[in-house]
């Protein structure tokens, strides 16, 4: 889990829904606050930039 908090620590605050626990399946929220009023161009990117690092713990852990 340390490896895949380093990767996505570059998003926001990582979230685990059960950190202790010792399961095969594990549910992360990434969180990051976003001003929908203005450009969105930041909140895609950091979208984007999300969904590359999930792949990258996708390989980490796969």
């Amino acid at each position: 889990m340390e490896s895949a908090e380093r990767i996505l620590s570059d998003l926001g605050e990582v979230i685990w829904d059960e950190p202790d626990a010792d399961k095969k399946n594990r549910h992360f929220w990434v969180r990051r606050g976003v001003d929908f009023s203005g450009d969105m161009t930041e909140a895609y990117r950091w979208m984007t930039d999300g969904l590359l690092a999930m792949c990258n713990v996708y390989e980490l852990l796969g």
